[in-house]
C-alpha cells in the first residue's frame, strides 16, 4: 500500500522571513535588492517569485549587505514588488516509525527514510509518496540545507499516522472565511502558519478525547473549526484583539470544541460513520483557565507573528 503527503514547505523552523522586490531584476542579475533591511545570513535560500508562477526560482543567498543579496544568475525576469520568501533549507528528509497500538511512537523510534527531497519551492507544499507505507507507520520530517549540512529537529515536526496529509483546511478556505479572498497582500505562506496554530490547538483540546491527529480528509465538523478558528486568528492579526468578527469565529471554534470535549457533540467522518472516541477524561467546571490551559487554548502567537500570549 502506498501513502502519500504534502509536506508544508513553511513552517516556523524553515520559514525566515518573507518581502518584495525593492527593484526589477533581469535574467542574468547576480545581485536582487529587497525593499527595507533584513537579518538572514548567506547560506539561506531565497524564494523569488510567487507561489504557481512559472517564472518562480529558487536561489542560495551567497552574501547579504543590507538589502542587496548576491545570488546565483537569475533564469527570469522579475519585476519590483514581487513576493520573496526566505527560507533555511532547501530540502526534506522524511523520517518513519512503525505504529505499535494509537499512541505515536517515541522520536527515538523514527529513522531516516529514503533520501531528502527538493522542497517545491513554487509551491505551499512538497508532495511525497511512499510506496510502502500505509496506516502502520508514523512520520516526521526534518529540513536540510545542502550548502551548510544543517538540519533542523525531528523533535519540530508533528508527527502523522499513515492514512493522513496532516492538513484539516486548505488555505483557500481560510483566506475566504476571513474576507481574505482577493487581498494577495497577505501570502499563503503567513496564513499557514495560522493555521498551524489552529490545528495545533484542536488536537491538543481533543487528545483527551479522540486519537489525534485525526485522519484526513477529516470530518466537516473537524475542517470548519480549524477553519473559523484559523481565520479568526488571521483577523485579530490584521485588524486588532479588538475585531469584532475575529472574536466571535473564535468563540464559535471554542464553543464548539467544548461541546465535542463534554461529549454533546460527535465527530461524523466523511463516510458518513462515527468517529469512537477514547476514554473521557472530562474537565469539572469545564471551561476554566487550568481546562482551557491544559486543552490548548492557550496558545502563543508571539512565536509565530510578534504577539503575546492570549487565551480566549
Amino acid at each position: 500500500m502506498s501513502q502519500s503527503f504534502k509536506f508544508d514547505n513553511f513552517p516556523r523552523n524553515n520559514r525566515i522571513e518573507s518581502g518584495v522586490l525593492a527593484a526589477d531584476a533581469e535574467s542574468g542579475d547576480t545581485t536582487i535588492v529587497l525593499e527595507g533591511q533584513h537579518a538572514f545570513d548567506e547560506n539561506s535560500f531565497i524564494i523569488v517569485g510567487g507561489r504557481g508562477q512559472e517564472s518562480t526560482e529558487l536561489k542560495q543567498a551567497t552574501a547579504v549587505s543590507g538589502s542587496s543579496v548576491t545570488i546565483a544568475a537569475l533564469a527570469n525576469r522579475h519585476s519590483r514588488g514581487e513576493p520573496l520568501t526566505v527560507i533555511a533549507a532547501n530540502q526534506i528528509q522524511v523520517w518513519r516509525a512503525a505504529a505499535s497500538g494509537t499512541a505515536e511512537p517515541s522520536t527515538a523510534s523514527y529513522a531516516k527514510y529514503g533520501s531528502p527531497l527538493d522542497i517545491a519551492y513554487d509551491d505551499l507544499s512538497t508532495p511525497y509518496t511512499d510506496p510502502t507505507g500505509g496506516s502502520g507507520f508514523w512520520y516526521r520530517y526534518t529540513f536540510l540545507n545542502t550548502v551548510t549540512s544543517a538540519e533542523t529537529s525531528i523533535d519540530d515536526s508533528q508527527g502523522v499516522r499513515g492514512g493522513s496529509d496532516g492538513m484539516y483546511v486548505g488555505i483557500d478556505a481560510i483566506r475566504k472565511a476571513a474576507g481574505f479572498e482577493f487581498n494577495r497582500n497577505i501570502d499563503d505562506t503567513y496564513i499557514s502558519g495560522f493555521r498551524d496554530t489552529a490545528q495545533s490547538a484542536i488536537n491538543s483540546a481533543l487528545a483527551g478525547r479522540y486519537t489525534v491527529p485525526f485522519t484526513t480528509p477529516v470530518s466537516a465538523m473537524i475542517a470548519e473549526i480549524t477553519k473559523q478558528y484559523a481565520a479568526a486568528l488571521l483577523m485579530l492579526d490584521q485588524y486588532g484583539d479588538d475585531n469584532t468578527t475575529g472574536k466571535a469565529k473564535m468563540s464559535w471554534a471554542l464553543s464548539q470544541i467544548k461541546l465535542i470535549i463534554e461529549g454533546q457533540s460527535t465527530i461524523i467522518d466523511g463516510g458518513g460513520t462515527q468517529v469512537p472516541a477514547v476514554e473521557n477524561l472530562g474537565f469539572s467546571g469545564y471551561p476554566n483557565s487550568s481546562a482551557d490551559a491544559a486543552n490548548g487554548f492557550m496558545f502563543e502567537r508571539r512565536s509565530i507573528h510578534g504577539f503575546g500570549d492570549r487565551d480566549y
